[in-house]
């Protein structure tokens, strides 16, 4: 996982540098999965991703916590779409049938 996270972290770097400019890019997260909204699993993707992203130069304004429903993640996404430039997706990709995200 770490290695994943440090992969992100150099082509979020050397974006932000080879643009060199001043702006500051708008990232929002939608973490996906029914067992993050009933507490039965902890969210720690989110943490470490937002720091890697602040050191980077960008700034999170938004992390959506969505259900396993489809009109449910759609609605995140419409919600988000002309707010950030970003939109970072998480989660769904389990071996449940409810897990939409990963076909």
């Amino acid at each position: 996982m770490r290695l994943i996270f440090n992969y992100i972290k150099n082509i979020f770097y050397l974006k932000y540098k080879t643009i060199g400019e001043l702006t500051i890019y708008k990232v929002g997260f939608i973490n996906i999965g029914d067992e993050l909204l009933d507490g039965s699993v902890i969210d720690t993707n989110f943490s470490f991703a937002s720091q890697i992203l602040f050191t980077a130069g960008y700034k999170v304004l938004y992390q959506l916590k969505v259900s396993d429903i489809k009109e449910e993640i759609i609605d995140s996404l419409n919600f988000l779409y002309n707010k950030v430039d970003i939109i970072i997706i998480s989660g769904g990709l389990g071996p449940t049938g409810d897990d939409l995200t990963r076909f």
